[in-house]
């Protein structure tokens, strides 16, 4: 047997196998759908910083930017469900989803006060834990 009959038979039979086993999957069915699991108390927090975005360079400036109390964070899940927080002195609103909110992808609505003078308000940081953002990149 040449090499190149060789490769043919070990491709063949790889080919062979994998068909085998898709078929094989396919009749008993062991394939399943996993539904998204839901937040238990004590899975995290989500910690919202909203600033004024002054020189437009999508970072935040700590010096230039400070947070906005007074504004009203919306954290919501997949499902609709949401709770709401209110942002203190330095910007920031901690909102915990416990068991109100499922797992999963959060959308974060942050709401423009009166006092926002007409400017556009940005959630500077969202995340369940906060070693994995970086404070000055806003989101």
């Amino acid at each position: 047997m040449d090499l190149r009959q060789r490769r043919r038979w070990s491709g063949g039979m790889s080919l062979a196998l994998a068909s085998a086993l898709s078929a094989s999957l396919a009749v008993t069915g062991v394939v399943s759908s996993v539904s998204p699991a839901a937040a238990d108390s004590g899975d995290g927090d989500a910690t919202i910083r909203v600033v004024r975005e002054v020189n437009a360079n999508g970072k935040w400036d700590q010096a230039l930017e400070p947070g906005m109390s007074g504004v009203s964070v919306v954290l919501t899940d997949d499902a609709g469900r949401s709770i709401t927080g209110t942002t203190q002195a330095d910007g920031t609103v901690k909102l915990t989803p416990g068991n109100s909110l499922g797992g999963g992808k959060y959308r974060v609505e942050v709401k423009n006060p009166e006092s926002a003078g007409g400017g556009v308000l940005f959630p500077g940081a969202a995340s369940l834990r906060s070693d994995l953002i970086d404070p000055t990149v806003l989101s």
